[in-house]
């Protein structure tokens, strides 16, 4: 009960605090912090609850980047998004996966948040959408 409430509150809380602090800090900044975790979660089932919810903050990251990536056409943002999470559920359902060690776990956590700073940078001529601009009512 407690792993799953973990990974439905990351995933609210990365939506919320990524629009108000930044998909990059977030989103990077959640993945960075759950690596610690995580890494000892075979050790503490605390820091690897505390992981998961950090770890699951950057979906709704990187669900609101596919969409404004691929702006013009939300049904394939949507459908290429839940291939992804399909894709990924597919080899622990058909038990083609071990489960990773520690090392392996630290350095795809560690590819995540640096192909994720990648991927959430502006282009060269693109206007930043990391932090949203405070209307008058916030500023």
């Amino acid at each position: 009960m407690g792993l799953t409430t973990a990974l439905v509150l990351g995933k609210a809380a990365g939506g919320v605090l990524a629009d108000r602090y930044g998909r990059i800090f977030v989103g990077v900044g959640a993945l960075v912090a759950s690596l610690p975790l995580l890494f000892f979660a075979t050790r503490s089932p605390a820091a690897g609850v505390a992981g998961m919810l950090l770890f699951n903050m950057t979906m709704p990251v990187t669900l609101v980047a596919v969409a404004d990536t691929l702006d013009e056409r939300p049904g394939f943002a949507f459908g290429l998004t839940c291939l992804a999470l399909m894709t990924g559920a597919l080899p622990p359902l058909l038990s083609l996966t071990q489960p990773l060690s520690a090392t392996s776990l630290a350095i795809c956590v560690s590819a995540s948040a640096a192909l994720l700073w990648l991927g959430l940078r502006p282009g060269p001529r693109e206007p930043s959408r990391d932090v949203p601009a405070l209307t008058e009512q916030q500023a």
